[in-house]
């Protein structure tokens, strides 16, 4: 089994800006991930997946959006604090 938050962020048109998406668990671990753009979807997003079960079922987790510019950073990071769903499905955080 393992713990799965997949972050969202619309595409918009001649928008030059590299999106970032970051995941931080309770106990310590997080991941950094560049988001793509889902042809499915016509969204930029990227799938985290943490091994194991290490969010608990309504436990918390930090979800985090950062815009880039040629290395700059052009705005503030965007977050969300998350609880995790008892069901097992990805976690979907939609950052507008």
């Amino acid at each position: 089994m393992a713990f799965k938050v997949i972050i969202k962020h619309p595409s918009e048109t001649n928008d030059e800006h590299t999106y970032y998406g970051m995941v931080f668990l309770r106990d310590g671990r997080s991941k950094i991930k560049r988001l793509e753009y889902s042809n499915t979807e016509k969204n930029l997003q990227e799938e985290f997946v943490f091994d194991g079960k290490p969010v608990e079922p309504n436990e918390n987790y930090l979800a985090l959006l950062l815009a880039v510019n040629e290395s700059e950073t052009i705005r503030n990071p965007v977050f969300k604090i998350q609880f995790n769903n008892p069901a097992p499905v990805p976690e979907i955080v939609n950052f507008p």
